[in-house]
């Protein structure tokens, strides 16, 4: 199942021009890495940090070059907002 969603995903991707599928899994998933490693897919090494916005803080606009989503999009991805 995980095959199959992975290159659902990637077709997904190539549909709308896209050149590079990312995402994440915890440390400890093993399973999961060895999955990803059989299929050829390449392991980077970033960090991933999050930020709890305090509600009070949320409705608050001002500008910033950081917009807030869960999406990637580097190395020239563009995200549904984009």
């Amino acid at each position: 199942m995980a095959e199959a969603l992975i290159a659902e995903c990637a077709g997904l991707c190539r549909e709308r021009g896209a050149v590079e599928l990312t995402w994440q899994t915890a440390k400890d998933n093993l399973r999961a890495q060895a999955l990803y490693e059989r299929l050829g897919v390449r392991r980077e090494e970033w960090l991933d940090y999050s930020l709890t916005v305090p509600a009070n803080e949320s409705n608050r606009r001002r500008s910033s070059p950081i917009e807030p989503r869960s999406c990637s999009t580097r190395k020239g991805l563009q995200s549904e907002n984009a």
